[in-house]
């Protein structure tokens, strides 16, 4: 059972105007669920600046993504999306945490779906499918940072690699 304490620390968190308002939990388990999310949400800000927007902690929906990359943007003084000089497009990552990998019932329907394919053998696919996607863990990430908007295309590993050789 949560404490007072711990029930307070839940209501402060969503009194603070950057926060929003508060979610209206019905039970102990959904203020368990706000609780943990607050203390991921404490421990990964200990490691960024003050004035630092607030980390990124999943889940979340693609607006509220949106707005943690722009909230980040704009504290760093960089762009959103940014070119390399292979032409590459990157966009910013923020700091925050989310977890990898599938759980047991995703990766099985996963699975599922695979066998439908058939592209290779009976089991191969499942197997592969089984091993990548586990264990499911939680993943923090305390730095921004930026990542190709898309795949690497053949024309810019050639360009990279051509750089590399020299």
């Amino acid at each position: 059972m949560l404490g007072n304490d711990a029930r307070w620390l839940v209501q402060s968190h969503f009194d603070h105007p950057r926060h929003g308002s508060p979610p209206n939990p019905k039970s102990e388990s959904s203020m368990k669920r706000i609780l943990t999310k607050i203390i991921v949400i404490l421990a990964v800000t200990t490691t960024l600046a003050a004035d630092s927007p607030l980390p990124a902690v999943a889940p979340f929906d693609a607006q509220q993504a949106r707005f943690h990359q722009e909230s980040w943007a704009k504290h760093l003084g960089q762009p959103l999306h940014a070119t390399n000089t292979l032409g590459m497009s990157l966009v910013l990552i923020p700091p925050g945490e989310f977890m990898m990998g599938g759980s047991r019932e995703l990766r099985e329907e996963t699975a599922a779906w695979a066998d439908t394919k058939r592209q290779l053998p009976a089991g191969v696919e499942r197997t592969r499918i089984e091993i990548d996607e586990q264990p499911q863990h939680r993943v923090r990430l305390t730095q921004p940072f930026r990542i190709g908007a898309t795949e690497v295309t053949v024309g810019q590993f050639r360009r990279l690699s051509s750089r590399l050789i020299m």
